[in-house]
């Protein structure tokens, strides 16, 4: 007996799922960047180009009962097209997360939302139209997924070499990167900023003034919002320089932003505090 009237309310619970009051699906590559590109702003993705895709699910029913299979990931497929081509092939992507089904009570309708991350095969350079079904439900991307190499544009070449300096692991990768950088855009502000803020740890006085002094020209130059905050900023720390110079092994520049974006920063000299962890004293 027990076991009919669970074989009954599972096949009430598939039923219900069955017939929603509406489904649909979106499906979100997250890119690497967003540059210029033929007068408008393009997402890109750095070759290979391991994308990361957000599928969501959503359906309304007038019950609280689960409306999506607990492995809805698993029949979930992917089409890459290759548009200069135009062929298409089957892809196998890889779960990376997958959230438990949220539900969210209406007057009148239950919405019940699942979602999970995939990861597709690494893909070369080119442009690549993505195509997501589940279940009679399916979304092509509008418009070309753009992989690119990273040396098309300055631009493109610039966030490539900040992907880089992500992971770089010393300060002489990151000096060069940042230098390559400018080479890239000299009148590229932020990795000057970048340049002064790292030489405080690793480079003697001259030279990290001289990098802020760049920052400060530049910005000057450039101006925009924010300008002048960012020049007085600057000053600040070129005031402090001095004195950090002189007993750099017990002090530190801080710099802190109270009041959120967009408000100013404090900056000012403090004891460097010791990273190790105190010892407890022996009775």
């Amino acid at each position: 007996m027990k076991r009919l009237f669970f074989l009954l309310s599972l096949f009430a619970s598939t039923a219900l799922a069955a017939n929603p009051v509406y489904r649909t699906m979106t499906s979100v590559p997250q890119s690497d960047a967003t540059v210029r590109i033929g007068g408008g702003l393009e997402p890109i993705f750095f070759e290979p180009a391991a994308m990361i895709v957000t599928v969501r699910l959503q359906s309304g029913t007038n019950t609280t009962s689960h409306a999506w299979p607990t492995e809805w990931v698993r029949d979930v497929q992917f089409v890459v097209t290759d548009t200069s081509s135009n062929s298409s092939r089957d892809v196998h992507a890889e779960v990376v997360r997958q959230g438990d089904e949220e539900m969210r009570v209406d007057e009148k309708l239950v919405e019940h939302t699942v979602a999970a991350e995939f990861r597709l095969p690494p893909l070369p350079s080119g442009r690549y139209r993505l195509t997501v079904s589940y279940d009679g439900l399916s979304q092509s991307t509008p418009r070309p997924l753009i992989v690119v190499r990273g040396d098309e544009t300055p631009e493109i070449r610039d966030w490539s070499l900040q992907r880089q300096i992500a992971k770089a692991k010393t300060w002489d990768e990151t000096k060069r990167l940042l230098s390559a950088r400018i080479e890239n855009n000299p009148r590229n502000a932020a990795a000057w900023f970048a340049l002064g803020f790292g030489a405080e740890q690793h480079e003697d006085y001259e030279t990290t003034k001289g990098y802020y002094e760049k920052a400060i020209a530049l910005t000057r130059e450039i101006g925009g919002v924010g300008a002048e905050e960012t020049e007085r900023g600057v000053k600040r720390i070129l005031e402090l320089l001095p004195a950090y110079y002189a007993d750099r092994e017990h002090l530190v520049i801080v710099r802190e932003n109270l009041g959120g974006p967009g408000s100013p920063t404090r900056i000012e000299l403090r004891e460097r505090r010791s990273l190790a962890p105190r010892t407890p004293e022996k009775n």
